[in-house]
């Protein structure tokens, strides 16, 4: 998944009481954070370094 906004994103997941772990920004030039479905499956949502580059300012995005 490739949200517009990674670290609105990432706070409105956070917000909503779900456990994951910090946004992480990668060596292949993405943001990303991982998120375990109930069944088991592994989902990464990220975001191109290049538009994520300020990880301190936080816009809530709408509800998921």
């Amino acid at each position: 998944l490739y949200p517009s906004d990674i670290v609105g994103y990432h706070a409105q997941v956070r917000a909503n009481g779900i456990d994951i772990p910090d946004l992480e920004t990668t060596f292949y030039g993405l943001t990303e954070f991982r998120l375990d479905d109930p069944d088991g499956n592994r989902l990464w949502i990220g975001q191109s370094s290049e538009r994520s580059s300020d990880l301190n300012s936080v816009t809530p995005q709408a509800d998921l």
